[in-house]
């Protein structure tokens, strides 16, 4: 693949983390059925269409929920409100609502990402029951929605992971040499929970990272199939593998994977591994973009 064939995959890479591919005509018409269902759910009463376009600047379902729901609605109106503004929130995305003239930046990522967590994600993650696998997906899911980043939902993570049995063994050796050393009561157990802590957090940092670009790049691929059945993406467009070949960490796997193309739908094939999208192993830092000819 040429320089820059590849750099033109980076920018298309970058602009799927904003923006779902959609068509202006799809995004009037789910911006139109948004402000005729939402001013019907309001009763007509005291919400225009110009607040309605100022609720949704706001940025969230949430916050458009909040702004125009009447006097007296329960949470379940509430919920529906937050579903339907979420809906053509996330499959407008950014940029076209910009072409519709709103000037907001809503901030969402794709979102067949979290979709794709819900249900896949945490598949990889070892030595835990399916409660705490559920939660590990639902917090990643939860996650792209708010646009929190992998280190602000790490410690959630790691509480929900709780050690492997190699951090079990490591912080059990680092007991014994407190002991060893003449620490103990309250400080020794201090000393013993904030080194559990730790370890609990690096657990949850790594699924963090890893579970994120799964989601992402699983969440990417997802949205270019459905814009080419819906054909705003020619059929026969391959998706490409890109690594960051610019560092010493890169490792073999990702550094072998790197450039290779795959159809839609289809696997990366590589000499070590093969995987549909990144991640290729844990901490993986790779990504996934569009073979553009």
């Amino acid at each position: 693949m040429s320089r820059g064939l590849s750099l033109r995959a980076r920018r298309f890479g970058k602009q799927g983390e904003r923006a779902f591919i959609a068509s202006r005509r799809e995004a009037e018409k789910l911006t139109d059925s948004l402000l005729k269902a939402l001013l019907r759910w309001q009763g007509g009463a005291d919400v225009s269409q110009a607040d309605l376009t100022q609720a949704l600047l706001t940025g969230t379902p949430e916050e458009v929920a909040a702004a125009i729901m009447p006097p007296g609605g329960d949470a379940a109106l509430q919920a529906e409100y937050e579903r339907i503004a979420g809906q053509i929130i996330e499959i407008a995305g950014d940029a076209q609502w910009k072409e519709l003239d709103f000037e907001a930046s809503f901030n969402l990522l794709n979102p067949y990402s979290p979709q794709w967590m819900r249900a896949y994600g945490a598949e990889l993650v070892t030595e835990i029951g399916d409660l705490s696998r559920y939660a590990i997906r639902e917090e990643v899911a939860r996650s792209f929605e708010q646009g929190l980043a992998p280190r602000e939902i790490a410690r959630t993570l790691g509480e929900w992971a709780g050690l492997r049995r190699d951090q079990s063994r490591a912080l059990d050796l680092y007991a014994q040499g407190l002991r060893a050393a003449g620490v103990s009561g309250d400080n020794l157990d201090a000393r013993i929970a904030t080194q559990a802590q730790r370890l609990r957090n690096q657990r949850g940092l790594l699924i963090a990272r890893t579970e994120v670009i799964n989601a992402h790049g699983h969440g990417t691929e997802q949205s270019w199939e459905t814009a080419r059945e819906a054909g705003y993406l020619g059929g026969d467009l391959k998706k490409v593998w890109i690594a960051a070949m610019g560092s010493e960490r890169t490792c073999k796997i990702c550094r072998d994977l790197d450039g290779r193309t795959a159809a839609l739908g289809e696997p990366f094939v590589g000499a070590y591994t093969s995987a549909e999208a990144p991640t290729a192993h844990p901490q993986c830092r790779c990504a996934i973009g569009l073979d553009v000819k």
